[in-house]
């Protein structure tokens, strides 16, 4: 995100290739979710944007838990919680909603505070990151196994640990291998 704006100002070339709109769309959660959704919804959980508790109540209700709760636009872990039950919800989404806004200034995120809510998946995460030359060309990383340090027992959702190779089956490598340029070209990159 930061280096479309940096290109975009300065006026580069690299600005032709990921307008600031692209950069900030793919780097929003809710986005990525609506993108999955349209084009992939049989790998897609369910998910919400929501603004107030009521919202992550009716979502409750009908999806049932454990559901996470998580900002759209931050990284690195914050403010995200998983939800077993409705105590937990009530105590976790309040949380989130009064916080959201302070993280994001602290964050310097210069984007409208957006909190989403969502089927929690619980299980081994794996990555495949994506990076585009000065000619447009998208190469793709292989798959990576990453550790989430909630996965280790810490109280947060940070990549604890990315490791190569990821051990995945050959077969759903391939799905990942697959499925990674799809998302590029539907995502107009």
């Amino acid at each position: 995100m930061a280096q479309a704006k940096i290109a975009e100002i300065l006026g580069l070339k690299q600005s032709n290739l990921m307008p600031v709109e692209t950069a900030r769309n793919i780097t929003n959660k809710f986005f990525q979710r609506q993108l999955f959704i349209q084009n992939y919804p049989e790998i897609t959980v369910p998910f919400k944007k929501i603004r107030t508790f009521h919202g992550a109540y009716t979502f409750s209700r009908r999806y049932g838990f454990p559901i996470i709760v998580k900002p759209a636009n931050l990284s690195q872990g914050k403010l995200v919680h998983i939800c077993n039950n409705l105590e937990e919800l009530i105590k976790n989404v309040s949380y989130v909603l009064d916080k959201v806004t302070e993280v994001y200034e602290k964050q310097n995120v210069r984007r409208k505070p957006q909190v989403i809510i969502e089927k929690f998946i619980d299980g081994q995460q794996y990555s495949v990151d994506s990076y585009i030359d000065v000619k447009g060309n998208i190469t793709h990383t292989p798959v990576c196994k990453q550790v989430i340090s909630h996965d280790l027992g810490f109280d947060d959702f940070q990549t604890y640990y990315s490791g190569y190779p990821s051990h995945l089956s050959p077969k759903k490598s391939k799905k990942f291998s697959t499925l990674s340029p799809k998302l590029s070209n539907r995502s107009k990159l």
